[in-house]
């Protein structure tokens, strides 16, 4: 189990009936926050950063598994999940090394999804020390040019959800041409409209990270020298794809896997070829 440092909210520290790892939880204080995040399993740390489209939940195919060979920590941005939204902008870079330095973490394996991609990326070029391997899912580096027509359908949603009109906003992000596969599979479908709505909050958030590098994360990809996976869908949206294979490409050394049949959320569309492939990516990076 987990050392429990003096002042940690410890909300629960249960283990299945089925021989599930036993999950410690806790709630971190950040600024006038705190960030909600989980802990399993022993072994060799692997840290999963969720992405927009939900919470820490969106590990849950990857979280158990991992957890029988890893000690994994995962856990809720400020604003989603069970993490209090923030009222200041903050450094979720900051966030990550505090968590990091609570669980004792000198260095880890580090997985993100989407911004938690983007998030996962930053932090590996600014904390080297601290990244044992880096595995971007659906996502690239920040400092990438999107189409103004993605843009447009953020701002959209922001405008729909300022103005009152939560369910036109909510139906429009879930019909995302990144979620194409998702709408597809009934089982994720439900769990992804699920956790977006349970996570309506995050579009009208007092405020949102900011951590600005200059030059870009993009421009600092030659930098990074640690084993790097990039996962890409490959009926992910197409500016998507295209940052994440100009990322890979970046990356010397990195190893490119494109997922066929899935887009966004490809663990969560095919939880079991993905952990496959990660499982195999973090053994021989070890």
């Amino acid at each position: 189990m987990m050392r429990i440092a003096s002042g940690m909210l410890l909300v629960a520290a249960a283990a299945c009936t089925s021989g599930a790892s036993r999950v410690d939880t806790g709630a971190l204080p950040v600024g006038r926050g705190e960030l909600y995040y989980e802990i399993a399993g022993s072994g060799e740390p692997v840290v999963l950063i969720h992405g927009g489209f939900g919470d820490r939940r969106m590990w849950d195919d990857q979280f158990e598994v991992l957890a029988r060979d890893y000690r994994v920590l995962r856990y809720d941005h400020r604003g989603f999940g069970r993490s209090p939204a923030p009222d200041t902008t903050y450094s979720p870079i900051r966030d990550l090394i505090r968590l990091l330095d609570r669980a004792e973490i000198d260095r880890a394996h580090i997985v993100g999804n989407s911004l938690g991609g983007a998030l996962a990326i930053t932090f590996a070029i600014l904390h080297p020390e601290r990244v044992r391997s880096l595995t971007v899912v659906a996502s690239g580096a920040d400092g990438f040019r999107y189409p103004q027509s993605d843009i447009e359908a953020i701002t959209e949603v922001i405008a729909l959800m300022r103005g009152g009109r939560q369910e036109e906003a909510l139906t429009k992000w879930l019909g995302n041409p990144m979620l194409a596969v998702v709408n597809t599979q009934p089982a994720v479908k439900e769990k992804v409209e699920r956790l977006v709505r349970e996570n309506a909050g995050i579009w009208t958030m007092a405020a949102w990270p900011q951590q600005p590098l200059t030059p870009p994360a993009r421009e600092r990809l030659g930098r990074i020298r640690i084993p790097t996976l990039v996962v890409i869908g490959d009926r992910d949206a197409a500016s998507v794809r295209t940052f994440a294979d100009s990322t890979a490409r970046m990356i010397p050394g990195a190893e490119r896997v494109v997922l066929e049949g899935t887009d966004h959320l490809p663990h969560m569309e095919q939880p079991e070829e993905f952990n496959r492939i990660l499982k195999e990516f973090l053994q021989a990076a070890d």
